[in-house]
């Protein structure tokens, strides 16, 4: 169902120019934001609306997550601490609208923050057991390409 959701809001809102949905597990949001400030850099568009989803509409998503050791056998989440066992799932929703600083600027918009770089890029399995699980040498070679 979310295959097409870049489609159906762009027909709700009338939205015109580039439209795509993207899927790469965990890494959505930011490929997302990175490709919507590709998109303003090149002058193919002058806003995106870019962002992230999580729906669990089946439990195959949950069983995976179980059968893999990536869900917390507690349920919670314990990001960076010591006694971490996994993430628990849940639905959410995140959407920036993002606009060329200079245009903001010149249109009088109210400015919550400025990007200045994404970057997203899949490190294989590179130091990994499975493909949802970034690697901690694809992360340091990520921030050092960014910084």
């Amino acid at each position: 169902m979310l295959y097409n959701a870049a489609a159906r809001l762009s027909y709700h809102f009338n939205l015109h120019g580039p439209n795509a949905s993207v899927d790469v597990a965990c890494s959505s949001s930011i490929e997302a934001v990175h490709l919507a400030m590709q998109t303003l850099r090149t002058g193919e568009a002058d806003m995106a609306v870019c962002g992230g989803v999580n729906s669990v509409f089946t439990p195959e998503n949950l069983l995976v997550g179980s059968m893999i050791g990536a869900l917390s056998p507690d349920g919670r989440s314990r990001s960076f601490s010591a006694d971490a066992n996994g993430y628990a799932k849940g639905e959410g929703l995140g959407l920036l609208l993002l606009k060329r600083l200079s245009d903001a600027e010149r249109d009088g918009d109210r400015i919550y923050c400025v990007l200045r770089e994404a970057l997203s890029y899949h490190d294989g399995n590179e130091g990994k057991n499975n493909y949802l699980v970034p690697s901690g040498i694809g992360q340091k070679r990520m921030l050092a390409d960014i910084y």
